[in-house]
């Protein structure tokens, strides 16, 4: 079973809007549509609107939390993986 799909016996989560997951992350629009374009987070075309699946959002949440920091963020900074141990 892939991270997506549900068991029988459990209904599918519903998917979350851009505004669901600002708060999610607790960012603006601009942001989560950057996290897009750079191919962080994945949209389901639902007609006209982007949706995002919750598990996609948490895996993002999980990667990011996991990725230690070379130095603390300002604003405008983007995160920095330390090189070596």
């Amino acid at each position: 079973m892939t991270r997506h799909e549900s068991t029988a016996d459990a209904p599918p989560e519903p998917l979350l809007s851009i505004n669901d997951v600002c708060r999610w992350l607790a960012v603006g629009r601009d942001t989560v549509y950057a996290l897009v374009r750079r191919g962080e987070l994945e949209p389901v075309r639902v007609g006209e609107r982007n949706r995002f699946l919750p598990a996609e959002v948490r895996d993002y949440l999980e990667e990011v939390a996991a990725t230690p920091l070379e130095q603390p963020l300002r604003p405008g900074d983007r995160r920095v993986a330390r090189q070596g141990g």
